[in-house]
């Protein structure tokens, strides 16, 4: 500490004694107040005094400098004591006084200056929060934000849409609290920490069924889950307890305190849950959560006591990670709005770095749950068992898939055993679900066949014959019918769908994109299902999940969100039309004069059917102008007559198509996860692939040829490395779970020739010659990927 700082604490600590004094009665310091409390000095007298004494031993021990009343601010300032004299015995005190009772408990985390500390959503991780010391924070100017619109803010404004329990706790202060705490801990204030948390949670536990949503102990309750004692497993008991009274809490007063956390900062959250998820890994490890209750023969086993604990210890932590993972999630779909206080903001701001949605899901997956055998999971849901499966914000995206394939082959070898029955004792029944389909004619065929048909029908094994063809399908004309089904279904002359994106479309309300140079596709608003063409393809979306076939489909993110009747943003109009998107988007920074001069309405203007059509958001919007006031609503109704009001009815016959297929399971998702089991992951990590390839007709991992095509293939970029994908197994993306899951097959044909390489996209074959030198295989290789267009792909 250097010598000014020193100084300005110590002016700072003797200002306090000549005015508010020490808890001494009377005290003996003549430069305490305590020591004459009938003198009253005068501030030019205190000025004088403090310049006299400053470098003298004059101060009072800090003990007996407490006041009664301790909140957040005085914490630190004491907190600057210590590190001026080196001595935090104090914290013990502090501890053991402000944990005595509820209320003073909560007055420890509650601020009045420490509420103008720099926003948490100027940092980007926790740890940035956590290495600042309390004086460079207090003197942080605010950063300015981006002002973020909520489908929340636009409807109910109204701090009532969040009960909050108190204004005034901030648990950004609790977090820098606690770090300050345990910077300087001790074996006392350990053991103060532990007994006094044990003993607000026992003040707790008797009445928490009877906490109302606008409770203050609702605020102690989430504080406490920052304490960082419960980083070590040894408190695991402690945990335990205060997550067994969110579990009585009754429903009101647990949507509140879901609806508080959605307006804290992410940082903060992911330091709650931190410790949730070692108890559970721990205990999973410890306890053999993971094994059935019966034996082979379907007898039960005894279950011992601490086995029995053990799950009803986990499932009482689960219920307060599930409700973090709900007030996240709510929060993400809301723009990711940030309150660093426990208060109703009159405005939500954005954070500097929005964390990308797979590190959002991704923070709750528990690698011990995941390494657990998903069929045994399984079969303890069948049997009314405790089972993660209840649980999927724990699972992986392969681990849900998992869980898919196991319902989808339990229900297909149920009607496997129907059927059975049928084709023995009525001579009826067929054990696959068999399609049989002209090319010419395959959507057409599909459609008929699929209509007279009963969605358990279309769970079983799909077999597809080709009219005409004596190919027998094991997996090879599967895939090529859904390949070429969808490519016909998508063919702009049916019209269900249609590429979007265009590059010179603006959201000045003139038009929807119309764009043939599309990265994704969209429903068409104009399309009339007559045919049920928009149905068939929900359907096959759901009949390739149950058969294990991914589809090179190119929906945004939205679909998914919708699949699942999750809210779509602003967000999802810049994924998918990004000069869309964007215009909107700097509508929030535009000042009024701005905003006049480009003329908006609440109305769009797009083409059907040939002619200009004018679609009001609301009653009369055409003549509504957009203004700094409305613009927030008028995004809200642009983002919603885009993604939601103008493709009604066909999109609700394409999701009654899925879910006709999928069922119950489909909840398990979230909206990346659903479009990974569709069409597969983006990353791509070629050592895997190369560890799972197989060789064929001459080809072995170890011939010169294969050696030279793995050195160029993981020299490719990004974009490269997808049309290769692409080019020999019709998806630009690995299966869930990555490229380890991907069969690829190469396959000599033939020896140096000038022939390009070929592929046969039903089996994942890669045709390839075995050519002379390494710059001609590379040369005919990305002549062969990059001409070889694919469905969807520029």
């Amino acid at each position: 500490m250097d010598q000014p700082t020193r100084r300005s604490i110590r002016a700072q600590r003797l200002r306090r004694q000549l005015t508010t004094g020490c808890n001494r009665r009377p005290c003996p310091n003549p430069l305490c107040t305590s020591h004459d409390p009938s003198q009253i000095l005068s501030e030019e007298v205190i000025q004088s005094m403090i310049k006299s004494h400053l470098d003298e031993d004059c101060f009072c021990p800090l003990i007996n400098l407490l006041p009664k009343s301790i909140d957040a601010d005085v914490f630190f300032e004491f907190q600057e004591y210590c590190e001026e004299e080196n001595d935090f015995s104090v914290h013990v005190e502090i501890i053991t006084r402000s944990l005595s009772d509820l209320s003073t408990a909560l007055e420890l985390f509650t601020t009045v200056d420490a509420l103008n500390l720099a926003p948490i959503s100027t940092l980007d991780t926790l740890d940035d929060i956590l290495v600042l010391p309390h004086r460079s924070i207090s003197n942080s100017p605010h950063s300015s934000h981006t002002h973020f619109p909520t489908r929340s803010s636009i409807e109910s404004p109204t701090p009532s849409r969040f009960p909050l329990p108190t204004q005034r706790v901030n648990l950004e202060v609790a977090v820098r609290l606690y770090k300050v705490l345990f910077e300087h801990k001790s074996d006392a204030l350990l053991a103060a920490l532990c007994e006094k948390t044990d003993f607000l949670i026992s003040e707790v536990t008797p009445i928490a069924s009877l906490l109302n949503s606008n409770s203050d102990i609702l605020a102690v309750l989430l504080v406490m889950l920052l304490n960082p004692l419960f980083d070590d497993y040894s408190y695991k008991d402690s945990l335990v307890a205060l997550c067994r009274i969110f579990t009585k809490l009754d429903k009101s007063a647990v949507n509140a305190v879901q609806n508080w956390l959605s307006l804290i900062a992410f940082p903060i959250l992911q330091k709650m849950l931190g410790p949730l998820q070692s108890f559970v890994s721990i205990s999973v490890l410890m306890n053999d959560l993971g094994s059935l209750d019966v034996n082979d023969r379907g007898q039960p086993i005894p279950q011992s006591p601490e086995r029995i604990a053990a799950f009803a210890e986990v499932e009482s932590v689960l219920f307060v990670m599930r409700m973090l993972f709900n007030a996240m999630n709510q929060t993400r779909r809301a723009f990711f709005p940030f309150s660093t206080s426990l208060e109703s903001p009159s405005s939500f701001s954005g954070p500097k770095s929005v964390p990308p949605t797979t590190f959002f899901y991704s923070i709750f997956y528990n690698d011990a749950v995941n390494e657990l055998s998903m069929k045994r999971q399984y079969l303890r849901m069948k049997q009314n068992k405790f089972s993660f499966i209840s649980h999927p914000y724990l699972l992986l995206p392969q681990s849900k898939t998992a869980v898919l394939r196991l319902e989808t082959h339990q229900q297909q070898n149920s009607q496997m055993s129907q059927h059975l029955f049928e084709s023995i004792f009525f001579g009826r029944g067929s054990l696959s679900c068999i399609l049989k389909v002209r090319r010419e004619n395959i959507v057409e065929d599909t459609l008929n066949q699929i209509d007279r048909r009963e969605p358990s029908d279309l769970r079983k094994p799909l077999k597809i014959v080709f009219v005409g063809e004596e190919a027998i399908d094991e997996g090879g004309v599967r895939k090529e019918f859904f390949l070429l089904l969808t490519r016909e279904l998508f063919n702009l002359k049916y019209g269900v769908v249609k590429p979007v994106g265009s590059a010179d479309v603006t959201a000045d309300g003139s038009s929807m994109s119309n764009s043939t140079n599309s990265q994704y596709y969209w429903f068409n608003p104009d399309f009339v299902d007559i045919s049920g063409e928009s149905k068939l393809i929900g359907m096959l979306l759901g009949i390739a999940i149950y058969n294990g076939i991914l589809l090179d489909l190119h929906f945004p993110t939205a679909c998914y969100k919708k699949l699942l009747n999750q809210p779509v943003t602003l967000d999802d109009v810049i994924e998918m039309e990004p000069q869309v998107g964007q215009s909107l988007k700097a509508l929030l920074d535009m000042d009024a004069e701005d905003i006049e001069d480009c003329s908006l309405t609440f109305s769009m203007d797009h083409t059907s059917f040939g002619e200009n059509v004018t679609m009001d958001f609301i009653p009369n919007g055409r003549n509504i102008p957009v203004s700094i006031e409305n613009r927030v609503q008028y995004i809200a109704c642009y983002v919603d007559a885009l993604l939601n009001k103008s493709i009604e009815k066909v999109f609700s016959s394409f999701s009654h198509g899925f879910s006709l297929i999928m069922g119950d399971l489909l909840q398990m998702f979230q909206s990346i996860e659903l479009e990974e089991a569709v069409c597969g992951t983006r990353e791509l990590d070629f050592d895997e692939l190369e560890k799972v390839t197989m060789y064929d007709g001459g080809f072995s991992k170890d011939h010169p040829a294969i050696r030279m095509f793995w050195s160029i293939a993981k020299e490719f970029k990004e974009e490269e490395k997808r049309h290769l994908l692409h080019f020999v197994t019709s998806c630009d993306r690995a299966p869930v779970g990555g490229l380890s899951n991907c069969r690829f097959v190469i396959v000599r044909n033939g020896g140096d020739s000038e022939q390009l390489p070929t592929s046969h996209t039903c089996f994942n074959a890669l045709m390839l010659p075995e050519y002379s030198s390494r710059e001609k295989m590379k040369l005919k290789l990305l002549t062969a990927i990059n001409n070889a267009e694919g469905f969807g792909m520029k």
